[in-house]
């Protein structure tokens, strides 16, 4: 009877003992492929975060160039339009004389 109480123990404990080594074996595998994989990673967020970057910087500056267009046309018609809201406006003539 005692042998029969001691073999459940000893079974109990080889169990135990071999899910311990298992884990420790998944997460050695585990701890190895992400080392492995690590530069990888980096590189390819290195290279996401340039290109979102350079993305970034051209339509910055695709931004600015219309803005600068859109400015000069609305300058352009700006004077028509004054014209336009004051049609019986006096015209003032200014004479001046040029500096040396």
């Amino acid at each position: 009877m005692k042998e029969a109480i001691i073999m459940s123990f000893a079974s109990k404990e080889i169990r135990g003992l071999f899910k311990i080594i298992l884990f420790g074996i998944v997460g050695l595998v585990l701890v190895y492929l992400f080392l492995q994989l690590l530069p990888l990673i980096l590189l390819v967020g290195a290279a996401s975060w340039l290109g979102y970057k350079i993305i970034k910087a051209v339509r910055a500056r695709a931004s600015k160039k219309n803005a600068f267009i859109n400015n000069v046309n609305n300058e352009d018609y700006s004077s028509v339009e004054r014209k336009e809201a004051y049609p019986n406006a006096q015209i003032i003539d200014v004479d001046y004389e040029e500096v040396k």
